[in-house]
């Protein structure tokens, strides 16, 4: 699903230097629906592919927190639509490549670089102002921050963008927030992924907003090696309105992730 455009960058400038279901979760997040979980079962490959991606993840928010280096934090925010993009899809997702994410895709599949003035970059931060990349059919503005400090990371990035190409025209805005705090033993947190768009498709044309999310609650072994030893992963995902809702690629859904050792997980299906 959605790849951030300004993960790569993160990346290199810190190695350089109608809804009815807007519930709200426990933590006080809007838009997400809270979910009752069935009988926890043995991961699919997939699902197990998607447990072993956030326990890499959540390695590199240990590391962050430890050395203070925002480079090691950079993807923390794409893995809420990466873990999102894992959840069970009801709706077949249309063949129009800028569906639902394309637009975001393009920059990171045409690797553009951003201007240096917009953007001030230190060990343990890393803050965009007005960062645009635009090509043939696109144009993303950027703006936000990530930060390390005292153990816990933080982040709240907006992306806008238009696009408008072979019969295709979308605009919208994509906000990513979320906050992780790392101990010795735990990693506690959660991501939140919301976005907001205007579709137009030859004749067909649709509105809608969702909102993804991760919650952890796990501890981690660092000795002989790193792995999770326990605790709970659960992603979520919520379609909070729309119009021609037949047409929409997303849906509700929700998995939680429970670990009991190392390598030693189970996934339950929300309804």
């Amino acid at each position: 699903m959605r790849k951030l455009l300004f993960v790569g960058v993160l990346v290199g400038l810190g190695c350089g230097g109608g809804g009815g279901n807007n519930n709200n979760n426990n933590t006080g997040t809007p838009g997400l629906k809270t979910f009752s979980y069935g009988t926890p079962q043995a991961p699919t490959a997939a699902q197990q592919s998607t447990a072993n991606s956030a326990q890499t993840q959540m390695n590199n928010a240990v590391k962050a927190s430890v050395n203070g280096q925002v480079a090691s934090a950079a993807n923390l925010p794409s893995l809420t639509d990466s873990l999102a993009g894992s959840l069970p899809s009801l709706v077949a997702v249309p063949r129009e490549p800028a569906l639902p994410e394309g637009s975001l895709l393009l920059p990171a599949e045409q690797n553009p670089a951003l201007s240096t003035n917009c953007y001030t970059v230190t060990s343990s931060s890393i803050t965009y102002s007005n960062c645009s990349i635009s090509g043939s059919g696109y144009a993303e503005t950027l703006n936000g921050n990530l930060t390390v400090s005292g153990g816990t990371i933080t982040w709240d990035l907006t992306v806008t963008w238009q696009y408008s190409a072979n019969n295709l025209s979308e605009n919208g805005t994509y906000n990513w927030t979320g906050q992780v705090t790392v101990t010795a033993s735990t990693i506690v947190g959660q991501g939140r992924s919301s976005f907001s768009g205007h579709l137009v498709s030859g004749s067909t044309s649709y509105d809608y907003q969702y909102t993804a999310g991760f919650d952890v609650n796990l501890t981690y072994q660092t000795a002989p090696s790193y792995c999770i030893t326990g605790g709970t992963l659960e992603i979520r995902r919520t379609l909070n309105s729309s119009t021609n809702a037949t047409a929409i690629p997303v849906h509700d859904a929700g998995l939680k992730y429970t670990w009991t050792g190392c390598n030693a997980v189970t996934v339950s299906t929300g309804t």
